[in-house]
Parts: structure tokens; sequence; C-alpha cells
């Protein structure tokens, strides 16, 4: 009984060690619902080591109350329910972060193609502008040289009519000139024309610029507020499920300890139980002892007797008790033999219960494995660096334990 409980021991260490290493996975990893994943697992495998322990037949009968194991199952099965929800939630939080991805990734290309579109156009505008200017630039030289030439026609007109008027001109010759002077002059007129409609048309240009330019600043800030709020969503998503994972890991923890405590209390009693039979098989050996010796006092003091009796008899006295001496071999080797069919019974039996351990051991052993490879594929799957897709676990076998 001794080997068994170490060996017992052991098995639990090694499983402990197993959680211990996806532990230490999920906390390099960073996530919290990988966390909550792994104590999950770890209340598996403590309800699936307590299905696979089998406990003495007798015990059983004299339990009668399968409320332990009932216990167990309902724990594993509420377990279980729990990582599925975990799961819901977080596919669902992964879905929800998606979309809201994508909707921000189409509102920030919309808002590049506007301010390309909007940019592309200030371009020509302004490209139109310079044209403009330097057009204007060009007439506003014309005109100056115009306006220079027309000064100068007027000096000299002013000249003429002082020299006219000094000298008597006709008036003929005064109003062909000054005809002449004013048909020179729409030249000019036309020129200042132009110049006042490339003023309206900069002072148009510039007002479309500004007016665009406060456009595409007012869509700026009505992004950039609009994101400052889907990542305050988004932080508070995460912190109701750093909530509810730490919830969960509360719950664990108190069933685990449940669970040890059960654990505890029933190690106990089977220890109870195996001690109490010990102590009655060295009763019954002692008991037995006792017996026989006092039964060969007996079959001596009987020898003894029919000694003083008689000496002729003494031949059929030592017949008989050559008889009754081998009668009592007999029943001995009998008793010796039955004890050593239950020692070897109980060996067969506690051998069967370490080879069973010992499958239980190997299977949790595959499932610890299997859950690893889920957790890598997870932490890879929901890692923000692009790697290569790694292969989903596959053949997943169910438990023979977990019926």
């Amino acid at each position: 009984m001794e080997a068994l409980h170490r060996e017992l021991s052991a098995l639990e260490a090694q499983v402990s060690a197993g959680a211990s290493t996806l532990g230490t996975v999920f906390a390099h990893a960073g996530d919290s619902f990988e966390t909550a994943r792994s104590e999950l697992e770890r209340a598996q495998e403590s309800l699936q080591q307590a299905l696979c322990l089998e406990v003495d037949s007798e015990w059983r009968v004299e339990a009668e109350d399968p409320e332990t194991l009932a216990e167990a199952m309902q724990l594993r099965s509420e377990a279980q329910r729990a990582r599925d929800v975990a799961e819901a939630n977080l596919l669902r939080q992964r879905a929800e972060r998606i979309e809201l991805l994508q909707r921000l990734q189409e509102v920030t290309r919309q808002n590049s193609r506007a301010i390309e579109r909007h940019q592309a156009q200030l371009d020509k505008e302004a490209d139109l502008e310079k044209l403009l200017v330097a057009e204007c630039e060009e007439r506003e030289r014309e005109t100056q040289e115009i306006r220079d030439e027309i000064l100068a026609q007027g000096r000299r007109l002013d000249a003429r009519n002082t020299v006219t008027t000094f000298f008597q001109v006709p008036p003929r010759d005064a109003a062909r000139r000054h005809a002449k002077a004013l048909q020179e002059a729409e030249g000019a007129k036309v020129i200042l024309q132009l110049k006042r409609l490339t003023d309206e048309h900069l002072a148009r240009v510039q007002f479309e610029e500004s007016r665009v330019l406060q456009k595409t600043e007012n869509l700026r800030v009505k992004h950039q507020k609009k994101m400052e709020d889907l990542q305050d969503q988004w932080q508070k998503r995460q912190q109701k499920h750093q909530d509810e994972v730490q919830e969960l890991r509360s719950e664990l923890g108190q069933m685990e300890e449940n669970f040890e405590a059960r654990w505890a209390e029933g190690d106990q009693k089977l220890r109870q139980l195996l001690e109490q039979q010990d102590q009655r098989a060295q009763e019954a050996i002692s008991h037995l002892s006792t017996e026989l010796l006092r039964q060969s006092e007996l079959l001596k003091q009987e020898v003894e007797a029919a000694q003083e009796e008689s000496n002729t008899q003494e031949v059929d006295l030592k017949e008989v008790g050559n008889s009754m001496e081998q009668e009592i071999k007999a029943q001995l080797e009998l008793k010796k033999q039955a004890i050593e069919e239950s020692s070897d019974a109980e060996l067969q039996r506690f051998q069967s219960i370490r080879k069973h351990n010992e499958k239980a051991t190997e299977h949790l052993i595959e499932e610890a494995k299997i859950f690893q490879q889920g957790i890598a594929y997870l932490r890879d799957a929901y890692s923000h660096t692009r790697k290569p897709r790694p292969r989903a676990p596959t053949d997943v076998s169910q438990s023979p334990y977990a019926q």
C-alpha cells in the first residue's frame, strides 16, 4: 500500500508539472484567456485523475455512496461549460474586434481617398492659379506699358492742345486727334477689365481653397474623435473580459480547493480502512496461532494422559497422535494457503490498479500535449504579428475515464 501511495503521489506530481509547464507557456503568451484555459485544463486533469483512480471494493460496499464521483463529474462538467463559455466570449469579442478594425480601415481608406481627391483638386487649382498669376503679371506689365504710353500721349496731347490753343489750331484737327486718342485708350480699358476679372477669380479660388481646407480639417477632427471613441469602447470590452477571466480564475481556485479537500478526506478514509483491514488480518493470524498452540497443548496433554493410563496402548496412542498432528498440520497448511491466495489476490488487484493508473497517466500526458498544441495554435492565431498559420490539433480522443 505504501508503494501504491508513492506511485499515486508520483503521478500527481507529473500531472502538476505538466500543468505548470502549460502555465509557463500562457505566461509567455501574455493572453488572459489562455491563462483561464490553463486553469480549466488543470481542473479537468484533476477531475480525470480522480475518476481514473479506483478504490477498494470493500470500501465501496461499506460506503454505498457515489456522491463523491457524481460531484467530481459535476465539477468536470461545470469546468467544461466555463471553458466553452470563455471560448465563445473570446470568439465573439474577436469577431467584434475584427469588425471594428475593418470599419476603421474602411473609414481610413475613404478619408485617404477624399484627401487625395482634395489634394489633386488643390494642386490643379494651384497650377491654374499660377498660370493665372503669370498671365495677370504679364497683363499688368502690358497694362503698365500702355498706361505709360497713354500718359505720354496725354502729355503730348496736352502739349498739342496748348500749342493748338496758342497757335489757333482748327477744331476739326482737334476733334480728329481726340477721337484717335479715345480709340487708343480702348485697349487700356480692356486690359483694366481683364485685371479686375482676374482679381475676382483669384479671390474666388482662395475662398474655395480655404473652404476645402476647413472641410478637410473638420473631417480629420471628426474621424480622430471617432477613432478615440472606438479605442475607448475596445478598452472597456477588454477590461470586461479581464474581469470575467479573473472571476473564472477565482471560481476555479475555489473548485480546486474543494476538490483537494474532498480528495484528502477520501484518502484519509481509505488509509483508515486499509489500516483496519491490516489490523484485522494481524488479529486473525494471532488468533489462529493462539488456537493452534492451544490445540497442540491439548493434544500433548491427551497424549500424556493416555501414556499414564496404559503403556500397552503406546503404539496406538502414537498413531493417534501422529494422525491428529498430521490433521492439524493439514489444517494449518490449508489456512496458510488461503492466506497466501488472499495476499496474491490483493497483490494482483494492486498491480491491476497500478497498470490502470499508468494507462491513465499516459492518456493524461497525451491530452496535455494536445492541449499544448491547441494553446500554441490559439496563441499564433490571436497574435498581432503575421506568421504562417499552424495546423489545428486533430484526433482529440475522448477520455475513457470521462464516461
